[in-house]
């Protein structure tokens, strides 16, 4: 597993009711791109298992729990989160 390993999720409203255009990079390389309902949990679920698939190092629970994180903004008010990259299993700089 690199120890630079970073996942960023970006959102932007894509209608009413939570919906979002949901765009998962990986060390800054898009994985996943998707128009979700943030607030719903299995929604939630399935993208992160998508971006988590096949990739060591990213466990799901890391990417559902920025996904959450995204609703919390969204119901919120927030319009758009940019990227804000979390490290995942690696050694700080």
């Amino acid at each position: 597993m690199p120890d630079d390993m970073e996942l960023s999720i970006d959102y932007a409203p894509s209608g009413r009711n939570g919906k979002a255009t949901v765009t998962a990079r990986v060390n800054g390389e898009v994985v996943a791109v998707e128009s979700i309902d943030l607030t719903k949990g299995m929604a939630r679920a399935s993208f992160a298992a998508t971006v988590a698939n096949g990739r060591d190092g990213i466990p799901v629970e890391a990417v559902e729990a920025e996904l959450l994180k995204a609703a919390a903004d969204l119901d919120e008010g927030g319009q758009k989160r940019p990227s804000q990259a979390t490290r995942l299993g690696g050694r700080s700089r």
